[in-house]
């Protein structure tokens, strides 16, 4: 349409113009110009080519590997591909037509609020499968817009974080082990890098300190000992890094400037 009607009425224009001995060849451009600017606004203020949640659907939301929702205007799933409806552990077909309190845990009608209210948005929620389990989720949702101030429709973009919440959770509890088999150490023991900063420690060592976690974290070895050993302290250090381990006696400085052995 963008480009035959245009060339039709110019072609009409210049035979009706030929007809009428008239050569003003400028009209034939005048006349394109002229029917491609009615097109364009026809398509501006009609919307001939808006998108819409069934022309999405096809073209998009079945070919991603992402779990996509589309719902209309009212929140109800107006199309899903199949990540989508794998996640709610149900077909594609049952999945459409199923409003977000079906398929939502937490608060659907504050979720369809926020997706409302913004054109881009994004947070986690909580699917409930049709097995009556449960499915943490990231999600962004784009408005389908039809107009200036209106959408058609929304699409949800979900990603399961299943596996990160539960590799997040295992690093908790690994973490929570390091800490009981540090402390489980009934001398003092921390770890030093190369440039003499402490990495990790045990309690007994800001007992034995006087230095608090906080504390420990900004200070270098060398404050733990007398000035007269820093030297011998750090030849021994750069010793360990090189051959694998060094021993030390030296004066340990505590916070309040007691000094043992």
């Amino acid at each position: 349409a963008g480009y035959g009607v245009p060339m039709l009425i110019g072609g009409i224009t210049e035979a009706v113009l030929h007809m009428l001995r008239i050569r003003v060849p400028e009209m034939t451009a005048a006349a394109f110009a002229t029917g491609s600017l009615v097109i364009g606004i026809g398509v501006w203020r009609y919307g001939l080519f808006q998108l819409s949640t069934t022309s999405v659907a096809p073209s998009v939301v079945e070919s991603s590997k992402d779990a996509i929702l589309v719902l209309d205007p009212g929140g109800r799933v107006a199309a899903a591909n199949a990540p989508a409806a794998s996640l709610v552990g149900t077909s594609e077909d049952e999945l459409v037509g199923m409003p977000l309190d079906e398929i939502v845990e937490d608060d659907p009608a504050a979720l369809l609020a926020s997706i409302r209210a913004e054109a881009h948005s994004e947070g986690e929620l909580t699917l409930r499968t049709r097995q009556g389990g449960t499915v943490p989720v990231a999600f962004s949702s784009s408005h389908l817009g039809s107009g200036a101030w209106t959408a058609s429709g929304f699409t949800v973009v979900l990603r399961d974080l299943t596996e990160q919440r539960r590799a997040a959770e295992q690093s908790r509890l690994q973490e929570q082990f390091n800490h009981a088999v540090l402390n489980s150490i009934p001398g003092v023991f921390y770890l030093i890098r190369p440039d003499g900063t402490l990495a990790r420690w045990n309690e007994h060592l800001e007992r034995t300190s006087g230095y608090t976690a906080e504390e420990l974290v900004q200070i270098d070895v060398k404050q733990l000992f007398e000035e007269d050993d820093h030297r011998r302290l750090m030849e021994r250090i750069a010793e360990v890094f090189d051959e694998g381990e060094s021993t030390l006696e030296a004066g340990f400085r505590r916070k309040d400037g007691t000094v043992r052995p």
